[in-house]
Order: structure tokens, then C-alpha cells, then sequence
């Protein structure tokens, strides 16, 4: 899912999505808290890095 130009925050039933094995929403537009909880946690900065306005873990805290 990496360079689309993907917008809007991240879906909280992404959580719930307990297979998921690989996520690279990298370089996108998404904006707002990620969603914490189920396998959201497993991916590492890198997953979720060069977004318009997104934070949260494992990125920098939202303020």
C-alpha cells in the first residue's frame, strides 16, 4: 500500500485484522493516531514512515 497517495486516517479495524502478516502504508497521506492494538503493534516505524500527520506508536506521540 506504500506511495498511493492514500489519505485520511487509519481505520480502527485495522486491529482486528488478526492475520495480517505484512503492512507498508509508507509514503502516503494518512493522518491522525495509528490504531493501537491486535498485529497494528508488530510493524516497526519504517511501516508508517513519510505520512502527512501521523503519529502515534511506533512513531512520535500525537500531541
Amino acid at each position: 500500500m506504500s506511495h498511493n497517495m492514500i489519505y485520511g486516517e487509519m481505520p480502527k479495524q485495522m486491529t482486528e485484522l488478526n492475520m495480517l502478516q505484512n503492512f507498508n502504508g509508507s509514503y502516503n497521506r494518512l493522518c491522525g493516531e495509528i490504531p493501537q492494538g491486535g498485529r497494528v503493534q508488530d510493524f516497526d516505524r519504517f511501516s508508517f514512515f513519510h505520512n502527512r500527520c501521523l503519529c502515534g506508536s511506533p512513531l512520535m506521540a500525537c500531541k
